[in-house]
């Protein structure tokens, strides 16, 4: 591979092309700002100029009527409002800023001209309040002084007016400006993005599509990276760590070849010894089927519990009967249908059993409404369920212990709980295994998980399902089935 020393790295030259076209834009920019920033501002000045002078005059005329109104009836308030309007015109004057002119004389004269106003409205007043032949002389002369400023008006308002049409030509400019330098911007910005394109064709696709041609011939070894173009250190740095990384994987091919035929020859290998183990597992289960016969079993306890009676043991030929019948129905109706009351009367056998298994260490309680219909139900439900109770919440009670099974019904649902005041389990264990659905409890709750399977397969969405516990709070299974005639 040729030395990369002197090639320049592609982020490099990347910041280096975007700093760039990032300075010009903000040259731009900030030029374009800055002059319509100025000239937006001047404008603005000599618009509240023009506002100034125009509520002068407007003040000027107020205070000038409300003179005469006060000069004819005498009236204070008049005299008064004029005091008012002349200090709000004199505001108005001061107001405007003199270095917005060339001709600040003028202001200067304006003022001149109020103050010579207002003093020939306080001579005017003195006349008329000491009457005589002069009052009519200084009427005329106040008459005469306010004409004088009014004339003005008109030229300063053709000042104003000159100088704001002057700013609205500076704001034409700017935009028309601002507009030929954004055009230009944009095609200096389309002749940047061709020519940076044209570089990373140059520097970065091509070489990168040359590279992807050659990957794919590294597995048959014909592929040739001394022909790239290396125009930048990064390309440079990859087809180097692609040829080493190439040879790697050829010796992996072989490797994996070798590794190939290997595991081929296993698997054929662990499947003829799978078929041994299967024929051999099928020929045990048949062994065990012979073995324990169902009939042969019911044959014996039978032929016990008649010599049980024989012999007057009312009690173990009582066990030897409900184990029989228990057994019976457990056989018969695993995994099949069966009815309510059959499964209730498989319930009460394995209480019975249970009861002088354990004597006085747990109670049961079997609570069935009378009016109970006689639906089909999953055979073998009940017995888990009280199974579960036993092995787990009371598998360490030593007394007082109790299960409470209660079967309901409340039109058109059929409630089944069974409950026990045991050991319980946490609460956010139980939540999860409601959220999970049980399926995730079959080693710890084997029974429970094919119970709830079971009725969530033949039931579907009419059974509700719901677990209650807490630790050292017991456990409550209740079960709710929407009974459809």
């Amino acid at each position: 591979m040729p030395s990369n020393a002197k090639m320049t790295s592609l982020k490099q030259q990347i910041v280096r092309f975007h700093v760039i076209g990032f300075c010009i834009a903000l040259l731009i920019s900030v030029i374009a700002v800055i002059m319509n920033l100025y000239t937006v501002n001047q404008y603005r000045t000599a618009s509240y100029q023009y506002r100034y002078v125009s509520e002068f005059y407007d003040a000027l005329n107020d205070a000038n009527e409300q003179f005469k109104d006060y000069l004819y009836s005498d009236d204070e308030a008049s005299y008064k409002e004029y005091h008012e309007k002349i200090i709000y015109a004199r505001k108005q004057l001061d107001a405007l800023d003199y270095n917005e002119y060339d001709d600040t004389w003028r202001i200067r004269l304006l003022q001149n001209m109020l103050n010579s106003y207002l003093e020939q409205v306080e001579t005017t007043k003195k006349a008329f309040q000491t009457p005589g032949d002069s009052y009519e002389d200084n009427y005329t002369k106040l008459l005469d002084s306010y004409d004088l400023i009014k004339s003005t008006s008109d030229s300063y308002y053709e000042l104003l007016t000159n100088q704001m049409a002057y700013h609205s030509s500076h704001l034409d400019f700017i935009k028309a400006t601002v507009i030929l330098l954004f055009v230009l911007f944009c095609v200096a910005l389309l002749l940047w993005m061709m020519w940076f394109y044209r570089s990373a064709e140059k520097s970065i696709l091509r070489p990168l599509t040359a590279i992807l041609k050659n990957i794919g011939k590294i597995k048959t070894g014909t592929y040739d990276l001394t022909k790239i173009s290396n125009t930048n250190s990064e390309i440079h740095a990859l087809c180097e760590e692609l040829d080493e990384m190439a040879k790697v994987v050829q010796k992996d091919i072989e490797t994996t070849k070798e590794n190939a035929e290997l595991e081929k020859n296993l698997l054929e290998m662990e499947n003829e010894n799978l078929k041994k183990d299967e024929l051999l597992a099928q020929s045990e289960v048949k062994m065990l089927q012979n073995q324990i016969n169902p009939h042969f079993l019911f044959n014996t306890l039978n032929m016990t519990y008649r010599l049980a009676l024989q012999e007057n043991a009312v009690k173990c030929s009582e066990m030897i009967e409900r184990t029989g019948a228990l057994l019976r129905y457990g056989l018969d109706k695993q995994n099949k249908m069966s009815d309510m009351m059959s499964e209730i009367a498989a319930a009460e056998n394995y209480i019975v059993i249970q009861e002088k298994r354990l004597g006085d260490r747990v109670s049961f309680d079997l609570s069935v409404d009378e009016n109970i219909p006689n639906i089909a139900i999953p055979g073998m439900i009940l017995q888990p369920l009280i199974e579960n109770s036993l092995k787990h919440g009371l598998k360490n009670c030593e007394e007082n212990g109790e299960i409470i099974i209660s079967v309901r019904y409340m039109e058109p649902y059929l409630y089944i709980q069974i409950s026990d005041n045991g050991e319980g389990m946490d609460s956010e264990k139980c939540e999860q295994m409601l959220l999970q659905g049980f399926h995730d409890e079959k080693e710890e709750h084997l029974g429970l998980y094919n119970v709830v399977r079971r009725l969530e397969a033949i039931y579907k969405n009419r059974v509700d399902i719901n677990v209650e516990s807490a630790v050292d709070c017991g456990f409550t299974f209740t079960m709710k089935i929407e009974v459809n005639e």
